[in-house]
Parts: structure tokens; C-alpha cells; sequence
């Protein structure tokens, strides 16, 4: 299936809406699929850029496929936002935190350290973390 097939494949239903554990969260239009694959067909269309607000709405996708499930026309969502995150990483490069996260994880011994200087600093900052993220 070629990219306006898929994208033409969503007819803005919202049933995607009652499922999507992101939406239900932010409330946001661009957190659901119907919206982000309205962000995907404006960026084809070369009515959107490539930003980094872009990139930030396309990854609050968990891919967890739950808008898939009630899509009466199988819109293929997650290929689609895969396919949009690829397409900002070619225009746009890797964010610089993905590019030292892959670092790190390439050097074990470094991701030991800073596992280690993690838990040391979590008394100072993570004591609030909990409240902050519905945890507590």
C-alpha cells in the first residue's frame, strides 16, 4: 500500500479518540491518530515543515496499535507514524538526545557510571518525581 493509500485509508471518524492511552491523556487533537495522520498528509503535502514540534507530536505515539483494533477502514497508523518518524530523521537528522542515548548504550561501561551516578543524585531530584507524573 503506498502513503496516500494509508493516509486516504483514515476518514477522520474518531473512534480512534476512545482508546488512544496519549490522547487520554493530553486531551490534544494531534494526539490521536486522525490527527496525526492529518500532520503526516499536511507534511506530504508540503503544508507543514519539518520541525521539531512535528517530530515531539509524532512521538508521543506509544505504537501500541489500540487505534488500529477500532478502525473500521485499517488505517494502518502505526506504519505510517514509523514512516513519518523516518522521514523527519532523513530532513531533520537524529535529535541530539537520541544521539547520546545511542552512545551510551553503544559503551556499557559508560552506561554502568551513569546508572550509578543516577541512583546517587536520585535522592536530590527524585524525590518530587512521583507527584509530577500521577505515580504517587
Amino acid at each position: 500500500m503506498d502513503w496516500e493509500e494509508a493516509i486516504s485509508r483514515c476518514v477522520r471518524c474518531g473512534r480512534c479518540r476512545s482508546v488512544c492511552p496519549t490522547f487520554s491523556l493530553l486531551h490534544r487533537e494531534w494526539a490521536v491518530a486522525r490527527g496525526r495522520i492529518a500532520l503526516l498528509e499536511a507534511l506530504e503535502g508540503g503544508r507543514l515543515e519539518p520541525t521539531g514540534r512535528l517530530e515531539d507530536h509524532l512521538s508521543t505515539c506509544l505504537l501500541c496499535m489500540a487505534c488500529e483494533e477500532v478502525c473500521t477502514n485499517k488505517a494502518p497508523v502505526v506504519d505510517l507514524v514509523e514512516e513519518g518518524r523516518a522521514i523527519l530523521v532523513e530532513k531533520r537528522g537524529k535529535p541530539l538526545y537520541k544521539r547520546i542515548l545511542a552512545k551510551v548504550l553503544e559503551d556499557k561501561a559508560l552506561a554502568r557510571r551513569l546508572v550509578a551516578l543516577g541512583l546517587l543524585g536520585q535522592p536530590l531530584w527524585g524525590r518530587e518525581v512521583p507527584q509530577y507524573r500521577g505515580l504517587a
